[in-house]
């Protein structure tokens, strides 16, 4: 008798139901707030790459058309030369161009001789390491752009 009114009894099945979709709702919505941050982080870092290496690329491309560089000078470029002897002032501008956190500039690396975009100046960023969810996930980012540079 008491076995057939167990069996029977349906009180607390919300419960038992909430208690097993719960924990899998909150991973499942932190951790897309996790992604987006991710990709928000990523995509700043991208436009700080991009805004570093046109401004760069513009700078030069400047100076090597003969116009004055003190005149032409640009938010990149402090003192007067190529992009490889404004390598900190260019440092700097991408990181001030980089949206979603506050990099360091010395993160930021500058080249004018690469591989993978010859006559270009290339502004990159390798291993940008982001942690997520409290520091149990830890992610690296890279981010480069390359500009060429008038001929």
């Amino acid at each position: 008798m008491k076995l057939e009114l167990f069996i029977g009894d349906t009180r607390g099945h919300s419960l038992l139901e909430f208690t097993i979709t719960l924990p899998l709702f909150l991973s499942l919505a932190f951790g897309l707030v996790q992604v987006g941050l991710l990709m928000w982080i990523w995509v700043g870092m991208q436009h700080g790459v991009e805004m570093a290496a046109r401004c760069a690329a513009a700078s030069d491309s400047a100076i090597e058309a003969g116009l004055n560089p003190a005149t032409t000078r640009t938010n990149c470029y402090n003192v007067n030369g190529s992009a490889t002897a404004n390598l900190a002032a260019i440092q700097s501008y991408a990181a001030t161009n980089s949206w979603g956190v506050n990099p360091p500039p010395s993160i930021f690396s500058v080249s004018t001789t690469s591989a993978s975009c010859p006559g270009s100046i290339l502004v990159s960023v390798n291993n940008y390491n982001v942690n997520l969810i409290n520091y149990l996930l830890s992610v690296n980012l890279n981010a480069q752009s390359c500009y060429t540079t008038a001929n």
